[in-house]
């Protein structure tokens, strides 16, 4: 998981794109707080692009909305109904017809009703922003649902590495042989700085 890349960290650090010396330490970086940024300190889910299974208990019969953990929606697999987890016999819904994705906020309006129960639907489904190293890579171009990284995600993203590349030297945090050499980064998980939290926490689900 990447949302900002080394490149754009030693830019902003004013370091030549030449220079790999630091490349191993920034890239451990760029690890570690996109994965905090992601985590509890910040928007409590997963935020890159990628495929997912997602199961539900639906706990009434008058429940029309369910959502999904990652959003935005680039495409649904399949959204399948089943009585006691048994997939192999459900019922594949259509999109249009049997429910509504509303992409842009994760949901899957049901018409009607889902099904009431213990793990009666499960969707699969592609979900989340454009990570940036993809984007980033020379002849992209977004696909159908897809959408890019949001630029204030990209920007604090770079604005805690840089903090934490300039901490580096602080004891127990992380150490740099010569040359950029014997790197550890032992700090995986870094403290957040409020403005990261407050950015992130604008991405969590709200329902």
């Amino acid at each position: 998981m990447s949302l900002c890349t080394t490149a754009q960290v030693k830019a902003q650090l004013g370091i030549p794109d030449a220079d790999a010396e630091h490349d191993a330490v920034i890239g451990r970086m760029v690890a570690g707080v996109s994965a905090a940024m992601a985590g509890r300190q910040g928007s409590c889910r997963p935020v890159e692009e990628a495929a997912r299974v997602q199961y539900y208990d639906v706990p009434t019969s008058r429940e029309r909305s369910l959502y999904l953990r990652v959003w935005p929606i680039v495409s649904i697999g399949e959204i399948l109904e089943a009585t006691l987890g048994d997939y192999s016999g459900g019922t594949a819904l259509t999109v249009d017809e049997d429910y509504w994705a509303i992409a842009e906020r994760g949901e899957l309006l049901r018409v009607g009703y889902w099904l009431r129960g213990r793990r009666t639907v499960r969707a699969t489904y592609t979900a989340g922003w454009v990570p940036v190293n993809l984007s980033e890579a020379d002849g992209f171009s977004l696909g159908s649902g897809q959408v890019l990284m949001p630029g204030d995600i990209v920007a604090v993203a770079i604005v805690q590495c840089v903090h934490e590349f300039q901490r580096r030297a602080v004891p127990g945090v992380s150490g740099e042989g010569v040359a950029g050499g014997n790197v550890s980064y032992a700090k995986t998980v870094p403290k957040l700085l409020d403005g990261v939290k407050e950015t992130m926490a604008n991405y969590k689900r709200v329902v």
